[in-house]
């Protein structure tokens, strides 16, 4: 029932991060075997039990949820929650996938999925995009230091994260469509009887997000991670196709 954030998004998110580390020039490059393997871990479950609303929705609604991270002085809940069942899952017997390793990695790979999947709350943003930077234009990115490492890794799951709008039009149209009807659901609402969403509404949204959140990002990605290009000269053309909707509109 919610129509965005939910398995295909993970799926998504998290072909995308294999696609990305598979490239030449960044395969083996920034991340070892154990943070490749988080990253692709904390890609399925960076959402996981997603309710379809956002952090200051909990806290403004005063849920349960909300009142609970506001008194305990979480500032991400949505990410605790898929944090906190993250961990549950990965330490079932069926799914203990961390178990054979030696405790020192075993505690550096849980500390690199948390930091991951806490760097999707998109209230940090641009914090996170501005260290990035940082630390690339510093020249210093050292893949033996573990604080470089996380850094990294929470760029690549970030990336991956919005990268719906770097997909050939006709799939970031699509996304588009699910997350802008998991906006506009209500309550217990049904997303079968949303009405459609107007197109000329549609490519308002994703100009708005392209150009202040999306655009900025992958500009300073691909300005230090020079094999993503591709991602941003097709966000570059998305963002085109959308103005062209908005000028035949006017």
């Amino acid at each position: 029932r919610v129509p965005y954030h939910n398995f295909t998004h993970a799926f998504d998110v998290t072909h995308t991060c294999y696609l990305m580390l598979s490239l030449p020039g960044i395969q083996g490059k920034y991340l070892t075997k154990h943070d490749t393997l988080m990253l692709l871990i904390a890609a399925v479950v960076h959402d996981l039990d997603h309710m379809g609303i956002n952090n200051s929705f909990l806290y403004k609604a005063e849920s349960p949820f909300g009142i609970l991270s506001h008194k305990s002085g979480a500032k991400s809940a949505l990410e605790m929650h898929h944090c906190k069942l993250a961990i549950e899952v990965l330490q079932t017997d069926e799914t203990s996938l961390l178990n054979t390793l030696d405790k020192t990695t075993q505690v550096d790979c849980w500390r690199l999925l948390i930091e991951a999947v806490l760097g999707t709350d998109m209230a940090f943003h641009q914090e996170y995009v501005l260290e990035f930077d940082k630390l690339m234009v510093a020249g210093t990115y050292d893949q033996a230091n573990a604080d470089h490492r996380a850094n990294m890794m929470r760029i690549f799951l970030k990336t991956a994260d919005i990268s719906n709008l770097t997909k050939p039009f006709d799939i970031s149209r699509k996304w588009g469509l699910m997350v802008t009807d998991e906006f506009r659901l209500k309550g217990d609402a049904d997303p079968a009887d949303l009405p459609p969403v107007a197109e000329v509404d549609l490519a308002k949204s994703q100009i708005g997000f392209i150009k202040a959140v999306v655009a900025p990002m992958m500009q300073t990605v691909v300005g230090h991670i020079e094999p993503l290009q591709a991602f941003k000269d097709t966000l570059d053309a998305n963002l085109q196709r959308w103005e062209g909707v908005l000028q035949q509109q006017a």
